[in-house]
């Protein structure tokens, strides 16, 4: 590869500037930006970033896969390795927070470290950036990613999301690196993060498509070396050996069979939604994807090939912009809709991808200086509705009206019944509960009339049980309603028991 005497000759951009469809001339003067200089406004992103995230940060209710994850460490490793703990994710999240929840018990102290985690991925997007195209885009997008509802919303949960976006960035950085010029240390480094990866959360198997993309772009602009691809390549391979081993242990079957079965979540989720059985849409779901990555890659291939003159001027045309401008503006709304969160936590590894992009079209300087300042004051009003005023289920007031009633002889029913998990973290055993698992309830909940006085049936609005109709049929034929109370997604209802 040709290079420059000049500092930017670091940057891929510069390197595969026929590629990567950008223009690298020169770097940020404070004529462009104003005032503040990159030195300052990189810091004051990143103090921005981390208000935002440690914000209220414990003062929402733990909910399930929160208080889950809990339990599956306390569980231990040996359990998650057989596949009898936890079914749907690999086990190195939960042997990198044994150490911590051994010590700390609030829902604050639970969540800080991804907080913390979220935050220095910032910078790591700013080099990624200023390596993929220029340091005016790499300010763009760390102020979008510091003000990014849907990142800060992952980051105040106690889950793996925002270490899953930290190891897809330095990852992503390595390989740029071993695009630039093949060396033993970014080769390392991309295969211990992409293992690293692999082993936290399924999604990780995502960054495959989005590194063979950058691929693509690389080599259809013809600014690369083989050496640089056979690298990569030989990275990959590397990778997969080092997940070979949890992919043939018990716990990663269990999830591959219940992925394909109609027991798995994907499976409820779809039936529940589309109506259609799972196992029916599952070859075409199949073959679809695969078409999407044959022809996805195919078109990219093409259109950096054929248009490779002319995508150097594209962030300057007003029909892009104003595409990017919808985009982004449909995204914070989608943002801060309390709905959807399975679909946004699966696609979050991609939303630094999209927020380069978006940078690539708006780069920091004075002529979109109004316009960016605008769009970050909108998403940090997005932020805030997020971190302000959308709950999460609210179990902590639920359990809370239990625990303070003054009722005797009193059994709690949840429904579902794995939502006893996040009710057992705050009332930590002070009231009785009462596990229905059968699709005919009614011998149990008699059985119960005759030890309890009154039950309290707490169930999920967003996620209603499998029996919860015929547990509601049962109380009011047989028992007195007493009261009820409505929290976010979460319904209380008192009997008293015949």
């Amino acid at each position: 590869m040709g290079s420059t005497p000049t500092r930017d000759s670091r940057d891929l951009s510069r390197d595969l500037a026929s590629t990567t469809t950008v223009s690298t001339q020169g770097g940020i003067s404070k004529r462009q930006i104003g005032i503040l200089s990159p030195a300052l406004l990189i810091p004051l992103a990143c103090f921005a970033g981390a208000a935002l995230r440690l914000l209220l940060l414990g003062s929402k209710s733990m909910w399930l896969d929160e208080v889950r994850g809990l339990e599956v460490a306390r569980l231990g490793v040996s359990r998650l390795w057989l596949g009898q703990s936890e079914a749907y994710h690999p086990p190195l999240f939960y042997i990198l927070i044994t150490p911590w929840i051994s010590r700390v018990e609030s829902p604050f102290l639970l969540r800080l470290p991804a907080a913390i985690i979220d935050v220095f991925s910032l910078p790591l997007l700013y080099e990624l950036t200023r390596r993929l195209i220029n340091r005016r885009s790499a300010l763009t997008s760390v102020w979008l990613a510091a003000l990014s509802p849907l990142l800060i919303w992952y980051a105040q949960e106690f889950r793996s999301y925002s270490l899953l976006v930290f190891l897809a960035l330095l990852a992503t950085v390595a390989l740029v690196d071993l695009l630039r010029r093949p060396r033993l240390l970014p080769w390392l480094l991309f295969v211990g993060t992409m293992v690293a990866a692999f082993y936290l959360h399924y999604d990780a198997l995502l960054l495959l498509p989005l590194h063979a993309a950058l691929i693509i772009v690389v080599i259809a602009g013809g600014r690369t070396q083989f050496r640089s691809v056979l690298a990569w390549f030989a990275g990959v391979s590397a990778a997969a050996l080092g997940y070979w081993p949890w992919l043939r242990a018990p716990g990663a079957v269990r999830f591959l069979q219940l992925l394909v079965s109609d027991r798995s979540y994907p499976a409820r989720l779809i039936e529940r939604t589309l109506g259609i059985g799972y196992t029916t849409l599952l070859p075409f779901i199949v073959i679809g994807a695969a078409v999407l990555a044959l022809g996805g890659a195919a078109l990219l291939w093409t259109g950096v090939r054929r248009f490779r003159p002319h995508l150097t001027a594209l962030p300057t045309k007003p029909g892009v912009r104003t595409l990017a401008m919808t985009v982004f503006m449909v995204g914070l709304i989608v943002s801060v809709v309390p709905q959807g969160y399975t679909v946004k936590r699966h696609l979050l590894i991609a939303v630094p991808a999209i927020l380069m992009v978006f940078a690539w079209i708006w780069p920091w300087e004075r002529s979109n200086r109004a316009t960016l300042i605008v769009l970050l004051m909108m998403s940090l009003l997005a932020s805030v509705i997020n971190v302000v005023f959308i709950p999460k289920p609210q179990w902590d007031q639920a359990t809370q009206l239990v625990l303070d009633s003054e009722y005797s002889r009193e059994v709690v029913v949840t429904s579902p019944t794995y939502m006893s998990d996040p009710f057992n973290f705050y009332a930590r055993g002070q009231v009785p509960q009462l596990r229905i698992h059968d699709a005919d309830p009614s011998e149990t909940l008699m059985d119960a009339s005759d030890t309890y006085d009154y039950l309290w049936l707490v169930w999920h609005t967003a996620d209603i049980g499998a029996n919860l109709d015929q547990i509601q049929a049962w109380l009011n034929q047989h028992a007195q309603f007493v009261r009820s109370q409505s929290f976010y997604r979460i319904q209380v209802d008192l009997y008293q028991l015949p």
